[in-house]
């Protein structure tokens, strides 16, 4: 058997008219107390090829049949658990199947292929916690459901949640509370710890959304996104991402005498260079031993660089809200043999020294760029 995690995104209310029309006025009323626009909303499910078999996890209403049950708990509230109409479960389900799979978008994503680490999460279903759908009992600050369940279960056996990605311009609700309460209970430090690393400064939206470039390595072994909020418009912070690389370019604005003793040649400057701000798709620069080529390029919005072998891919997105932009960097990376896994332990933190370092400095320029127009 092929072991792993996959998980599907299911459009909230697939098969369902009332659920989906529910959801779309929910959305329309969190999105306009939230001042932002309208998302897409989705429901995870999971399918777990572990040593002692294959099986869906799902937290669904409850329904007539044998799929493999292990728990359950109220829809909406306590007082009314003991009406089939709100109640929930969570299965388990030897060799079944996801109602209205063929209706996932961009699914199935992998998550990890370790038989060890998809055993422990089919063995942890039936220690989930069942507060009230729909309620935040937990006080996670976000009410609980379906998403809840299946980001509980990853943070528990140390798969990073940001790897599960959404759909474009698609939301979870209850993902975060799942995380929010994994990581409240015992022994999981370690994890709290690298989930931090990995997503330094970015919020838990920005972590887990679904960024342009992700398309281009979908099944990524690893993801970090780091992210801050730059008081500069779009057009101040572009032309600093636009000209980065080694000598005669930008530099990286990070700790130059680092890059140079791994033999990057990078000399970071503080002036706009004009015959490097117009990168174009398929252009490459040598970073090291990789060499890296643009693949996104939308001036002012995203710039992607995927490596050559295909095991990296590094996008900018640059998000401007009132005369602020929102700076996010995401590595997405494949990790194919062992060396690149163990060699991957040190290289995490490493990489947030160096990258903190260069969002500061791209910052700062950018900053006083905007200053003097």
């Amino acid at each position: 058997m092929d072991f792993g995690v996959d998980l599907y995104w299911l459009p909230l209310g697939a098969g369902g008219r009332c659920v989906r029309f529910n959801g779309r006025v929910y959305e329309a009323v969190v999105a306009a107390l939230e001042r932002r626009g309208r998302c897409d909303l989705y429901h995870s499910a999971l399918v777990v090829r572990a040593p002692s078999g294959r099986y869906v996890i799902e937290m669904t209403p409850v329904s007539s049949g044998d799929h493999g049950v292990v728990a359950g708990g109220a829809v909406g509230s306590p007082l009314l658990r003991r009406s089939r109409l709100f109640r929930y479960e969570i299965r388990r389900w030897r060799d079944g199947e996801i109602p209205d799979v063929a209706e996932a978008v961009d699914s199935p994503r992998t998550l990890t292929r370790d038989p060890a680490t998809a055993q422990r999460l089919l063995d942890r279903v039936r220690a989930a916690p069942t507060p009230t759908w729909g309620r935040d009992e937990l006080c996670a600050g976000e009410m609980w459901n379906s998403n809840s369940l299946v980001s509980w279960l990853l943070v528990v056996v140390d798969i990073d949640p940001a790897t599960a990605t959404l759909p474009a311009h698609g939301r979870a609700p209850g993902w975060d509370a799942g995380i929010v309460v994994a990581r409240r209970q015992g022994g999981r430090g370690m994890n709290r710890l690298r989930h931090w690393v990995l997503n330094w400064g970015a919020t838990a939206d920005e972590s887990t959304a679904r960024l342009p470039g992700d398309e281009l390595l979908e099944h990524a072994d690893g993801v970090a996104t780091r992210a801050m909020t730059v008081d500069a418009p779009a057009s101040a912070v572009w032309p600093w991402i636009a000209q980065m690389g080694p000598s005669p370019r930008g530099g990286a604005y990070t700790y130059d005498w680092i890059e140079n003793l791994l033999g990057l040649n990078m000399h970071s400057v503080d002036t706009v260079l004009p015959e490097f701000q117009h990168p174009q798709v398929g252009q490459s620069i040598g970073l090291g031993a990789n060499v890296m080529r643009y693949a996104v390029v939308d001036p002012g919005h995203v710039l992607a660089l995927r490596s050559a072998d295909g095991n990296w891919v590094w996008t900018f997105v640059l998000d401007e809200r009132e005369g602020k932009t929102r700076l996010i960097s995401r590595n997405r990376f494949r990790l194919p043999r062992l060396r690149d896994k163990v060699g991957m332990i040190p290289m995490e933190p490493a990489s947030l020294v160096m990258e903190r370092r260069m969002l500061r400095g791209i910052k700062k320029r950018a900053e006083r760029l905007a200053a003097t127009r």
